[in-house]
């Protein structure tokens, strides 16, 4: 079968497109024969070097860690997912591989796919929308509290917006251009052009979520009051400037939850979360191109590998 792999780290030259053997289910793996997979910012994060860390295994290494497809067969222990099941997971990093044909996915990773969603629509929802639940969940965000989410107009803001809403919290979002329109769209009660307005004028809030890191996270501690939380999906929060003004400083990392991506599923399918549109398709020969335009901020959306070519 054909797989995305690297045998170095680098730049995006590096991912090769290899015939690799077929992979067998163990224990309660699922075999899913792959349909769509997700092309995330941490895949040129770990290729550059710059996480491979979080790899947890010995190159090579198929890429990719979001996808959607359908059972082909299970392991001797799996219980929950059946033959013919229409999935969605985001896999363990060390295993990784859902830019393959075939992909091997422990059942506890997966959940069944959005009825009401294609399989191209569905690889994007799994990676993606648990980073932004386990970020709500380690805020504790109340009811009432005002939350501000810098980069809301991303892949996680987008979800991060309509859970945030959902827990009734009063939500400003950084935005650029039609992005502020689009968190408007997504139920954000304000939107801050950070073109244009600085964010430290909407006052005191209780929650930040920083899903870019650098600058915008060292400003962000001004507009944190006694008991506030600043929650990075990007990069570590000091915790001793934390601790000085009396703010909680948390860094995430999201691990796979079949549980909680068939939470998310639920409210898809059940019309309370807007699925995350898909800018771009792209067959796995192309996927040393989709890595140079997502690093390069030319994506125009969520990309997404398919096997085969695009229609």
């Amino acid at each position: 079968m054909k797989a995305v792999r690297i045998h170095a780290f680098g730049d995006a030259s590096v991912l090769r497109l290899e015939d690799v053997p077929m992979p067998v289910p163990m224990n309660d793996d699922l075999l899913v024969k792959l349909m769509a997979s997700a092309v995330n910012p941490i895949e040129w994060k770990i290729r550059s070097g710059m996480m491979k860390q979080a790899l947890g295994r010995d190159l090579p290494v198929t890429f990719g860690w979001a996808c959607a497809g359908v059972v082909e067969a299970v392991g001797p222990a799996a219980t929950t997912f059946h033959v013919g099941d229409e999935i969605c997971a985001y896999p363990e990093f060390t295993r990784g591989g859902t830019h393959a044909e075939f992909v091997l996915i422990g059942e506890a990773q997966a959940a069944l796919k959005p009825s009401n969603l294609s399989f191209v629509q569905a690889s994007a929802v799994p990676m993606t929308s648990q980073a932004a639940w386990t970020a709500l969940e380690a805020a504790e965000v109340q009811p009432g509290e005002r939350v501000l989410i810098h980069g809301a107009a991303g892949a996680v803001g987008h979800w991060l917006i309509q859970l945030a809403k959902e827990k009734g919290a009063y939500v400003i979002a950084t935005a650029s251009g039609q992005g502020c329109e689009d968190v408007r769209a997504l139920g954000a009660d304000q939107a801050i052009d950070y073109r244009t307005d600085r964010f430290e004028d909407v006052g005191n809030v209780d929650v930040v979520f920083d899903l870019i890191g650098a600058e915008t996270q060292a400003r962000s501690w001004a507009i944190l009051g006694a008991g506030g939380r600043l929650v990075s999906t990007a990069m570590p929060p000091d915790a001793a400037k934390g601790e000085a003004i009396g703010v909680k400083g948390v860094f995430v990392f999201t691990p796979p939850s079949g549980q909680i991506l068939a939470q998310i599923v639920e409210r898809i399918d059940a019309g309370h979360l807007k699925p995350l549109p898909v800018g771009r398709e792209l067959a796995f020969k192309d996927a040393a191109e989709a890595h140079r335009l997502g690093e390069s901020g030319k994506a125009g959306g969520k990309m997404v590998l398919i096997p085969g070519n695009p229609q």
